[in-house]
């Protein structure tokens, strides 16, 4: 039979796996809004279909998924961007190319809290629709991605980055609106800036970043002097 467009499943006690096929259904109406999160739901990730083209919000977040991210959660046209998919604190690992090629309409992208590992997607800046992007609590390693210029908010904490980029990524993020970016317990090594210090990525902060942190990461050389009024 027909399923509703709007569908809240959240804060139960719900569990098994899904259907690789429960929402590709061709009986389906057109999904708005799909929310499953706060349950027990496992295996891997349902797949997405044509139904979820004008979709508003996906969130599966807070269950046991594992796996990787299907590519059918990018297949939607540009001029319906998804506001929100939610996948955080689940157990999926895997490559993330697809979710912020050049081609994916997602406005705001949850992964944090998973299990992911390697390097991330280096170059992100050809994304044309992301605007916050919260990678926190993996364990991604290698250079920082380089950040598109409509991103808002980029929370990387608690991975294992390593900063070996870090005047690229200056670049990008002095091209960026960041408001909001946090890049602590990485334990950031700017191998290729000796001399860096808090002050000198201070410099390139633009002038709408309300929150930065960098704490637990391996900054050095901090000039009080000079450092100290450049933070004021």
């Amino acid at each position: 039979g027909q399923s509703a467009a709007v569908l809240l499943l959240n804060n139960n006690h719900l569990s098994a796996s899904l259907d690789a096929d429960i929402f590709t259904s061709g009986r389906d109406p057109e999904r708005e809004y799909v929310d499953l999160s706060h349950n027990d739901f496992g295996g891997s990730l349902p797949e997405l279909s044509k139904s979820f083209s004008s979709a508003t919000t996906i969130d599966f977040s807070y269950n046991k998924f594992e796996g990787t991210v299907p590519a059918s959660y990018c297949v939607r046209p540009m001029q319906f961007a998804l506001n929100m998919l939610s996948l955080a604190h689940n157990k999926l690992s895997g490559p993330l190319d697809s979710l912020l090629d050049s081609s994916c309409a997602i406005i705001f992208i949850r992964l944090n809290d998973n299990l992911f590992t390697g390097s991330f997607v280096e170059d992100i800046r050809q994304n044309p629709t992301v605007m916050e992007l919260d990678i926190g609590n993996n364990k991604f390693t290698g250079p920082l991605p380089l950040l598109p210029k409509q991103l808002q908010r980029f929370d990387a904490r608690n991975n294992r980055f390593n900063g070996s980029n870090w005047s690229q990524f200056r670049s990008a993020m002095e091209a960026s609106m960041l408001s909001r970016l946090d890049l602590s317990g990485n334990g950031l090594v700017p191998r290729e800036l000796p001399s860096a210090s808090v002050a000198s990525f201070w410099t390139a902060v633009t002038p709408q970043m309300m929150f930065l942190s960098l704490a637990g990461n391996h900054f050095r050389n901090m000039d009080l002097d000079t450092d100290a009024k450049a933070l004021m």
